[in-house]
Parts: structure tokens; C-alpha cells; sequence
């Protein structure tokens, strides 16, 4: 059974990057705290698409560009992330789980290119991962913890699907492992600070590489709650620096 929970080292970041606040907060149990989640995402409303813009900063190695950021994520779980590289544009898209989410990529040629299945298993968009979780098309067979962190103002909730159908045969337990991920809230605004999951290598689905996401500067955007702010960290290395400028929603 994959283990749940967050690495020491994440609540550790998490602790000075999001500081326990000085306000009177309720006793909630952790359940309730995910209600309280769902509540402060969008008051109670549905919400069937997210359109957002502004600019990343994408670091691999001895490269460090920043360009434009175009996202769109709905709530059947198909999202897709444009940017227009200094070589031209590329392309991440992940279909709905109705159609048994397939990922791909394209770049500058325009040529659509498979992700390897062990590295299109976590069910959520890393950018809005809210969107997917409280929508009616989360998949349904999905199995969650909750666990109460000690190292921060924070709750945190972990996730896996056992088995789906469009699932390649193996170990149930490796299917559980890569698709489990950890979404960690604020206790005090309900709302989603960090998210944690693994990559893979294309040629070796258990050998797992940390990625690391992190949400601040919330804003209400026709009330729904937008991060502004998304850094995202592979292996513990800053890959992503992204500043939202403009969101636009649909019911």
C-alpha cells in the first residue's frame, strides 16, 4: 500500500513558506475541513471551465526562459497548458477520465506525442488541482486519507485509484502508487497550499522523482478562489515559476 503523507521535508517547506497565522480558528475534524474546502473553492457553485493567463518562468538546467502561459482546465478532467517557448510553442493536454485521460505533448512541429501511462495517472491538473477534485467527473473509484499535519497550520489529504479500466494489468499496488498524490490545505482559509505527487522516468515507472507544488496569492475571481502565484519544484529544484495576470470562468 503506498504510504500517505508528505515528506518531512515538505511540511518543513510549507512551515516557512506558509507560516501558521494568528486567527481563532474552529475545531474541525479533517473531514470537515475538506467540506470547508469545497465551500471556499467556489461558495457552493459549479463551476465548468477555467481559462488562465499570464506568464512562467521554466528552469531545466542551464536554461531559464520566461514566456506567456495559456491554461484551460475543466471539470471533466481534460485540461490543456500552451506556452510559447523561445523555440516555438508547446503543448500539454490531458483528456477526460471518461475517455481514460491520456496525456500528450506537442512542440514547435506541431507533432502530438503520448506520455508513457505511469506518467498520466494523477488524477488532477498540478496548476488548479481544486477544479478536478470538487467536480462531478473525480473519478469515483478514487480512495482518500486524511491526516492532520502537526508541522504547519495545515490539513493534509492523500489520494490514490486502486484500479481503473483503461489501467494496463500489473500490481495493484504500483497501480495505487502512481496514482496517489497529496493535497495539503490551509486549516484557516480552506484553501490548497501545496500538492504532491511523483514522476517517472519514461523507462522505469518505480523510480520516483518528487515534484512539488506550491499556491499563494488567492483571489476571488467571480467568486471563485484563483492562485495567483504556482511554483512547482521537480526533485526538489525549482522547474516552474508561474504568475497568473488574468482568469476567466464559466458555469
Amino acid at each position: 500500500m503506498a504510504r500517505f503523507g508528505l515528506s518531512s521535508m515538505l511540511f518543513a517547506l510549507i512551515s516557512l513558506l506558509f507560516p501558521p497565522r494568528c486567527l481563532s480558528q474552529a475545531a474541525q475534524s479533517p473531514l470537515e475541513m475538506l467540506a470547508s474546502a469545497k465551500r471556499a473553492f467556489t461558495s457552493g457553485s459549479s463551476v465548468t471551465s477555467i481559462q488562465l493567463r499570464g506568464s512562467v518562468r521554466v528552469i531545466a538546467g542551464s536554461s531559464d526562459e520566461t514566456s506567456p502561459i495559456r491554461v484551460s482546465v475543466d471539470a471533466d478532467g481534460s485540461s490543456m497548458i500552451e506556452t510559447d517557448r523561445a523555440n516555438g510553442t508547446r503543448i500539454e493536454r490531458q483528456t477526460a477520465f471518461v475517455s481514460g485521460q491520456q496525456c500528450s505533448w506537442s512542440g514547435p512541429d506541431g507533432l502530438i506525442h503520448s506520455k508513457v501511462r505511469h506518467n498520466c495517472m494523477v488524477s488532477v491538473n498540478w496548476l488548479l488541482p481544486e477544479q478536478h477534485l470538487f467536480s462531478n467527473a473525480f473519478p469515483p473509484s478514487s480512495q482518500s486519507v486524511v491526516a492532520n499535519s502537526s508541522a504547519s497550520n495545515a490539513v493534509s489529504v492523500h489520494w490514490e485509484l486502486p484500479s481503473t479500466p483503461s489501467v494496463e494489468p500489473g500490481p495493484t499496488a504500483l497501480m495505487a502508487h502512481l496514482s496517489s498524490f497529496d493535497l495539503v490545505f490551509d486549516r484557516t482559509t480552506a484553501l490548497p497550499v501545496a500538492l504532491s505527487y511523483n514522476s517517472h522516468p519514461d523507462s522505469n515507472a518505480t523510480l520516483d522523482i518528487p515534484v512539488w507544488i506550491f499556491y499563494s496569492d488567492y483571489r476571488s475571481v467571480d467568486g471563485t478562489e484563483i492562485p495567483f502565484h504556482i511554483k512547482r519544484y521537480l526533485n526538489g529544484v525549482l522547474s516552474m515559476d508561474v504568475t497568473i495576470t488574468d482568469a476567466q470562468i464559466s458555469r
